[in-house]
């Protein structure tokens, strides 16, 4: 037994000192850091960081622990699986996975061992963000730092929902078909789900079955929000109080019994999820697991994805027709394109669905509805526009053309923004009708979420940066509906401001010449 032990802490240390070591801790660590104190703003702005029945909560360490720690469990877990994910995948490209399956080390210790790796860096990440949370009080607080409601609040809401992230990621990496982007879309909108079960039933009850798909611990928060204040209402994250109402001083969070068995309950689906892993495990067999080409999907979501193919192929065949004979960059940005919609014949779909929708539908609808459909596939779609070659080997054949040789982040811009362009070209000539303000806002923002996808793919070498940080911004503007203007950067509420959408294109072209600058180091390295 002590061997086994030895092996799956092996496993687990070596899982946690890879993810220390890479810059892209650095920057989600930073990134929490930051989202520490932009979620706590100023009571002078007339927002609070928490709000109960209109009053505004007093900036104590009670107050500030409850809120943070809620928020720190809700962005782990929908956060986490992004930066643990791929784990798996990546022993596999090296053929570590084969040394590994040639040594005594068994499926159980060597998926568990991954789990607690996982576990244990978004332990760290969290205890950053709970060191920050209370230099944040420091600097803004109302009221002494005191240690012990942070411990017990974060104690008691964020495990579960790291845990849950790290079991996911080792769940969906033992099964090919969400080994690969379509895991990482599944993900988001899982998590989303889950939050939603865990809200909209009676989780006030202990015996609640929501209790189990509670990670966040958002019932927990109610029921101690409510008995606390007697109002069932309170919000949480930049919310708007009565100022003449006063303040209100929140208790914090007692480590109640009943409350400390239903977050223990809530381990429960982890455990059975990382249960099904074990059982399914390939154990990099090469007769049951080979390395697929990023994004592919293979049966009958293979299919599903496929079959509108050839309708896409017919679409865009004189695209690829008016390239022309003679190499040049925007033909070389039209065939990527074209190849891109073949790529994922789906997003050709939604171009065509949202070129014959726009002109029907009312412009409000355009602007609520239609218009971030069709962005979120276009993210989609060129989340791997850059670096694809570079997954795929073929770099060294696209730089051989004389069109893009040394030209190569000029050739994706192309093909981003061309992309960007025919996604809300039919969005933005409906919204002319109701304003030219409308119109230009809508290609703007198309422009600026290709080009955005073109500098992280470069930055990170990889789609997963850009879906997941594009998926939760893309969440948090719809979920505002136009209530900060700053967020607002297509226009979404009706209420277009070309200036919001021009800051947004400004800041992606900042962050394109960061990656410019990146891969010309890149290149002088070699």
């Amino acid at each position: 037994m002590s061997e086994r032990l030895r092996r799956l802490a092996a496993v687990a240390q070596l899982d946690l000192r890879l993810r220390l070591r890479r810059p892209v801790t650095v920057a989600a660590f930073l990134a929490l850091c930051f989202s520490a104190y932009l979620w706590v703003p100023d009571p002078s702005t007339g927002r609070a960081l928490m709000v109960v029945g209109g009053q505004r909560a007093l900036y104590d360490s009670e107050t500030l622990a409850f809120a943070t720690g809620l928020l720190c469990s809700f962005l782990l877990g929908l956060v986490g699986y992004y930066l643990v994910s791929h784990s798996i995948r990546g022993d596999l490209e090296t053929r570590c996975g084969l040394i590994l399956a040639s040594t005594p080390l068994g499926p159980g210790e060597y998926l568990v061992g991954k789990a607690l790796g996982h576990t244990a860096f978004l332990a760290v990440l969290a205890a950053g963000y709970l060191v920050s949370s209370m230099a944040m009080q420091a600097a803004r607080g109302e009221g002494p730092v005191a240690l012990g409601p942070y411990l017990a609040t974060y104690g008691l809401l964020v495990p579960p929902a790291i845990l849950f992230a790290a079991a996911a990621a080792v769940l969906f990496e033992t099964r090919p078909r969400l080994a690969g982007r379509l895991g990482d879309v599944t993900y988001f909108f899982l998590w989303l789900t889950v939050m939603g079960l865990a809200t909209a039933g009676e989780v006030m009850s202990a015996g609640s079955w929501t209790s189990l798909v509670d990670f966040a611990g958002f019932g927990v928060a109610a029921e101690a929000a409510k008995q606390a204040s007697g109002s069932p209402g309170f919000a949480i994250g930049a919310s708007a109080f009565d100022a003449s109402a006063g303040t209100y001083t929140f208790p914090g969070i007692a480590l109640r019994g009943g409350w400390i068995v239903r977050r223990f309950a809530a381990l429960l689906v982890p455990a059975g999820m990382l249960a099904l892993a074990v059982a399914g495990f390939h154990r990099f067999d090469p007769d049951r697991v080979r390395l697929p080409p990023p994004g592919a999907a293979r049966g009958w979501i293979g299919r599903a994805v496929a079959w509108p193919r050839p309708l896409v192929a017919w679409a865009v065949g004189p695209l690829l027709a008016g390239c022309g004979p003679r190499p040049s960059l925007c033909g070389a940005a039209l065939a990527d394109g074209a190849l891109t919609l073949l790529r994922y014949p789906l997003a050709g779909v939604a171009l065509l669905a949202g070129a014959v929708a726009a002109p029907v539908l009312p412009a409000a609808e355009v602007a609520a509805g239609l218009l971030p459909a069709i962005l979120a596939t276009l993210g989609l779609a060129v989340a791997d526009l850059a670096c694809r070659e570079d997954r795929e080997g073929t770099l060294a054949w696209t730089g051989a053309a004389p069109s893009i040789s040394g030209h190569h982040l000029a050739w994706k811009c192309a093909t981003g923004g061309l992309l960007g362009l025919a996604f809300t070209l039919a969005p933005a000539v409906r919204l002319a009708a109701s304003g030219a303000a409308a119109s230009v806002t809508a290609l703007l923002a198309g422009l600026s979420v290709a080009l955005v996808a073109v500098a992280l793919a470069t930055l990170t070498r990889g789609p997963k940066a850009f879906t997941v940080l594009y998926l939760v911004f893309l969440y948090l503007v719809l979920d505002d509906a136009g209530r900060t203007p700053a967020l607002d950067f297509a226009g979404f509420s009706g209420r277009a401001r070309p200036a919001v959408a021009l800051a947004y294109l400004a800041g992606a072209l900042l962050l394109l010449c960061v990656a410019w600058a990146t891969a010309a180091l890149r290149v002088a390295r070699r």
